[in-house]
């Protein structure tokens, strides 16, 4: 599937399941797909070390020239192990046996403390066989640099992972092997013992590589937003060297310390003709989007980012991905991913140590942590401040999220609205699951009052990553509370607190590296964050009874937005279906989430322009799931409301104090937390053949207070949603067989129709005069509502709704079809 016809929140495990999750075998190929979809289209290379290091890690240019300047060496002890490994385990030690002594020789040198044995420089290490769990995923990471110090019989916490740390053992031709002559020296450097070595001429200048102080940064450091620029791959691919052409650079330059990896040596003028031509600016390859096939190497270190920023508040996160020598600088967030020059560091120390020492010195902030969430509120006494607040919290509950911005609406009872709007994190209700994209949060918060306290009454605080171009969702809520009439409202979330922040005042790194941003290389995200009152979830409405109108609440105001608001929610999933309780034990519905609505009459339909199909994957429209439809209609989300029906038997557990959710699938819709083939196979099966059958059989066979919705709602919706399918493939090859017999001038036929270029042939959609939107008239709101018996609660709001031509319509249909009925009766009779 390609980048544009993906959906909105990539499947992946626990896909909208409120941070719970389901942990299926299944799940793990969906991770992986999805993800390595994500990655692969919105990677950016080659970003210039320096660059990367300032705007990742917040280095100072002239502190990393400086360190390219310094005379450093490797340890040839560890060295050795590390070039002799012969499993990734082995790779370990050494490796933090180098990066130390690196590290703290650059630290010597710039007169700062150096790491002592249990300094602040801490690697968790389990050598990749130590799992970290969390949300019913299991990872098995190789190392991660941690904010404190993690017990040897424990696991660290997603949240305190600073950096991640991949090791990859790269398999070369013969045994890897390290050529070092030294005299009395423990430490690799450029001095060689003649017997072993040829003798030659380097120039100091050449260990620094070509990020040395006499480079210039391709990148201008401004911090502005970069224009997007529509290219051809050829243009993106100009000039530019790949990871693997880099090596075979690299591999000519390993002589200059004595290494190599087959252990050959090699002639100093392919050392010093290398040199000239990478030291060359003109040279210098530009950041580009990798259109390669993305190595399962980064779709691990893909894995465990997402598992950073899903931890915790938090924006981006960097990773090193070591493969044997080659060291791979990247920063993942919810826009791209950017990774800087790969470089080799047996050959490369100085940019070894320029990232060491980056990675070292950068703080929360630089480290992609949200600056807005707190261990105290600002104006806290700082007497009574007793946590560290240079590390992360290790969880949001108990912190706070602090915003310079003041509330739209007072707390009912107080007396002002506070100029700073700060949150108490009570607990979490979501956490994304996905890398780039939306990554929908949501807190359940108590908001701080003007006395100073907080109030008992609890609220929902939302943040996502939208497209910028989508309307901000409090502008769809204020805009459908002006039209529609007010007796609706009660229906809609009460949004009291409101923010948008872009990137730049995030400071997301990529906003300063100068990429070339085309329309499919990176999506124009903002940051949103949104607050209402804390509503229930659908399965504790209670009871079944309680469910059937909260449901049926938000299907009629859903229709009633549509209809007078002239909006288009386009993501009805079990989470946008809220239960509001009254003080008399009585129920509303609360349709929320209207972060991906659009207005009907907006020409440019967010589906195709945000490279993403709409809606939550489990709970999509089977022709949204295929592609067949490019266009989100009102039919979609009708399908959405019936499949939402099917989710609750097999899985609510109402009860009117504890509702819950049962914590696996069940095995009829197993699929539907799935790939995308596999939740439109599982839904065509369903939909288009006789598998409903046995799925409606389970339903009542095993969850037996349910039966009547299944036989009053769930079957006849699946009736009239399959007839107009049914109707429209028929519409559909007609419209074919039309398209043909104009081309070929003769009548068409199936197997005309069969053996031509489907993409020739016309669509039904753009038959004139046909209604796709409708399936041609056959899937309405007023059908939907006909076909559970609901046609009498149509007209119930203020402002009621002229149901004369539907039901008109209606009455056209039947009199055809008993036509028709008549017609068949009397051919047999002939």
């Amino acid at each position: 599937m390609s980048s544009r016809g993906r959906m909105d929140s990539p499947l992946k495990k626990g896909v909208g399941l409120g941070g719970g999750g389901y942990n299926s075998s299944l799940d793990i190929k969906s991770f992986t797909d999805a993800l390595t979809e994500e990655v692969g289209s919105y990677q950016h290379t080659n970003v210039d070390l320096l660059v990367f290091a300032e705007a990742v890690w917040g280095l100072q240019p002239s502190v990393g020239k400086q360190i390219l300047d310094m005379n450093l060496m490797l340890d040839s002890a560890a060295s050795l192990s590390f070039a002799k490994a012969r499993t990734e385990a082995e790779l370990h030690s050494p490796y933090k046996a180098l990066a130390k002594a690196l590290l703290n020789d650059v630290l010597r040198q710039l007169g700062e403390p150096v790491i002592e044995e249990k300094g602040s420089q801490r690697i968790w290490d389990k050598g990749g066989l130590k799992a970290i769990e969390a949300d019913g995923r299991v990872r098995k990471p190789d190392m991660l640099h941690t904010w404190t110090f993690v017990p040897h019989d424990r696991v660290p916490e997603w949240s305190n992972a600073k950096h991640i740390l991949e090791m990859k053992l790269k398999k070369t031709k013969g045994e890897p092997l390290l050529k070092v002559a030294l005299q009395g020296d423990t430490r690799i450097n450029q001095t060689f013992d003649e017997s072993k070595v040829r003798p030659r001429i380097l120039d100091p200048a050449m260990l620094s590589g070509p990020s040395s102080a006499g480079a210039v940064p391709t990148s201008t450091m401004t911090g502005a937003k970069r224009p997007r620029e529509d290219s051809t791959s050829e243009e993106q691919h100009s000039g530019t060297s790949s990871p693997d052409d880099r090596d075979a650079c690299h591999a000519s330059k390993r002589a200059r310390i004595g290494l190599t990896e087959d252990g050959d040596s090699q002639s100093v003028d392919s050392d010093l003709q290398q040199h000239d031509e990478q030291s060359d600016p003109s040279s210098q390859p530009k950041a580009r989007r990798d259109n390669r096939k993305i190595s399962k190497n980064h779709i691990q270190v893909a894995g465990y980012a997402m598992e950073c920023l899903a931890a915790t508040s938090r924006h981006f996160v960097s990773a090193l991905l070591v493969e044997q020598w080659k060291v791979i600088p990247c920063v993942f967030d919810r826009h791209l991913v950017a990774c800087a020059s790969s470089f080799r560091f047996n050959t490369n120390p100085g940019k070894m140590a320029l990232v060491l020492y980056a990675m070292h010195k950068c703080d929360l902030l630089q480290a992609g942590y949200d600056p807005h969430l707190r261990n105290y509120p600002s104006d806290t006494d700082p007497k009574l401040i007793t946590k560290d607040e240079s590390i992360p919290l290790s969880n949001p509950l108990g912190g706070f999220f602090e915003f310079k911005k003041a509330a739209l609406s007072p707390v009912q009872g107080d007396k002002s609205i506070p100029p700073i709007t700060c949150f108490k994190v009570k607990g979490t209700i979501r956490k994304p699951d996905d890398l780039i994209s939306r990554a929908t949060t949501v807190y359940k918060v108590a908001r701080r009052l003007s006395d100073g306290s907080f109030s008992e009454e609890p609220s929902a605080l939302k943040f996502s990553w939208p497209l910028e171009k989508r309307v901000p969702e409090n502008e769809i809520v204020d805009h459908l509370k002006k039209v529609l009439p007010a007796r609706s409202l009660a229906h809609l979330p009460n949004i009291f607190f409101a923010i948008t922040l872009t990137p730049e005042e995030l400071n997301i790194p990529w906003t300063k590296m100068d990429l070339k941003l085309t329309k499919d290389n990176h999506q124009d995200r903002v940051f949103r964050g949104l607050a209402s009152p804390f509503y229930k979830k659908l399965w504790q409405a209670g009871s079944i009874e309680n469910f059937k109108k909260v449901w049926l609440d938000c299907l009629q105001f859903h229709y009633l937005a549509f209809r007078k608001g002239k909006v288009l929610h386009r993501d009805i999933s079990e989470h946008n279906l809220m239960v509001h309780e009254h003080p008399d034990g009585t129920v509303a519905g609360i349709l929320n989430d209207w972060d991906m609505a659009k207005f009907v009459d907006t020409a440019q339909d967010g589906v195709t322009a945000g490279h993403h199909r709409t809606g939550t994957p489990p709970f999509m429209a089977l022709d949204l799931i295929h592609g067949r439809d490019r266009v989100h209609h009102l039919r979609h989300d009708l399908e959405s409301f019936f499949y939402i029906l099917i989710w609750a038997v097999f899985h609510y557990k109402l009860h009117p104090t504890n509702g819950t959710k049962a914590a696996l699938p069940h095995e009829k819709v197993a699929n539907w937390l799935g790939t995308p083939d596999q939740i439109y196979a599982a839904k065509n099966g369903l939909m288009m053949s006789m598998e409903y059958r046995e799925v409606f059989q389970s339903m009542m066979r095993e969850r037996s207070e349910w039966v009547d919705v299944v036989k009053t709602w769930i079957e006849p919706l699946h009736k009239c949603i399959r007839d107009a399918r049914l109707g429209a493939l028929d519409d559909g090859t007609t419209a074919d067989y039309a398209k043909l017999a104009q081309g070929t001038g003769r009548q068409g036929k199936k197997d005309d129709v069969q053996g031509a270029d489907k993409a020739k042939l016309g669509k039904v959609e753009e038959v004139a005069g046909y209604d796709d939107a409708t399936y041609g008239g056959r899937l309405t709101y007023f059908k939907f509502m006909k076909a559970i018996g609901m046609t009498k609660t149509l007209e119930t709001w203020d402002d009621a709704i002229d149901f004369k031509e539907d039901k008109a319509n209606l009455r056209a249909e039947i009199e055809e079809q008993v036509r028709k009925t008549l017609a068949m009766a009397a051919m047999y009779m002939d």
